[in-house]
């Protein structure tokens, strides 16, 4: 039995799928972004948008389901908790991208990082130095390593010099990232509901993983992939990705996405998300309606 076959009869034996609520629909589940406002990443960075064709030209298709890995590699000095998520982060991590994960032994920070004071953070790490220390070179597998840092990062900006913080930071072209869980243990009170510490690292651990597999920051809906340019911009985004970057990584991994929908509801059951978990359920039901009828093409 494959790992995805496995997942999924463990998925649907804890949590039998069933569609919550009536209906459902793209205009429903996936919400167009708003003009950004004054101090939002949009607001700050001009991006280009990603279209599916610049995609396939700079991503082109990832090696199969049996070769490809993801390795998680905690680094630094743990702050308390930080490890007991590791374990969990892995599982979700191979179901969003239905690929394998492998959890590395912890390794001090490397020497080489600049670092400097923060205010209230302690010492910041230069995101890119780590990327440049942990860069998996001569690795032709499609092997993807994510460092888990609990120490705040900093990183150089788009338009020169350096930002005050980063949450996360991935490069593609070297199949490595990187994110920070300083900053999510705060609270402004103002959260939106069922914002947690564990929700917030798992949302920036897939956010830079994409990055890894080659999506850039999503332009046109509320998306896992929007970039964010504080704490609150980060948690008013949601977990999934809109239907224009799960296409993308979808062609890429070439998984199914109903399988993946419904490993995924099985994985947001057992960690208590009742809203992730409704809504990948009734996207499994939609997708697999509309699967039953004209095909869906792949290629464009």
């Amino acid at each position: 039995m494959t790992w995805a076959a496995a997942a999924l009869a463990i998925a649907l034996a804890v949590a039998p799928l069933a569609l919550a609520g009536e209906g459902g629909s793209e205009a429903a589940d996936f919400v167009r972004l708003p003009p950004p406002r004054p101090g939002d990443w949009r607001a700050a960075f001009d991006e280009p948008v990603q279209t599916f064709a610049s995609y396939k030209k700079t991503a082109g298709r990832a090696p199969g389901f049996e070769t490809r890995r993801i390795r998680l590699l905690p680094l630094g000095e743990a702050r308390e908790g930080d490890d007991e998520l590791i374990g969990p982060l892995a599982e979700f991590l191979g179901a969003y991208f239905m690929t394998r994960t492998v959890i590395e032994p912890r390794q001090p920070m490397p020497e080489r990082v600049r670092r400097r004071p923060s205010r209230g953070f302690g010492t910041q790490y230069l995101a890119d130095d780590i990327l440049d220390a942990i860069a998996p070179f001569g690795l032709a597998d499609g092997t993807a390593r994510l460092a888990i840092a609990s120490e705040d990062l900093y990183g150089s900006s788009p338009g020169g010099g350096y930002l005050n913080f980063v949450f996360g930071m991935g490069a593609a072209g070297r199949r490595v990232g990187l994110f920070s869980a300083a900053r999510y243990g705060l609270r402004y009170g103002n959260e939106p509901p069922g914002i947690t510490r564990e929700k917030r690292i798992f949302k920036v651990a897939a956010h830079e993983l994409g990055h890894v597999f080659g999506l850039a920051h999503c332009q046109t809906y509320s998306c896992g992939m929007n970039g964010s340019n504080s704490l609150a911009e980060s948690d008013s985004r949601p977990i999934h990705l809109c239907p224009e970057c799960l296409e993308k990584l979808e062609w890429h991994l070439g998984f199914d996405r109903v399988l993946r929908y419904r490993v995924l509801a099985g994985i947001y059951a057992r960690l208590g998300w009742k809203d992730e978990e409704a809504f990948v359920a009734r996207r499994a039901e939609i997708e697999s309606s509309r699967a039953a009828g004209p095909a869906r093409g792949q290629e464009r």
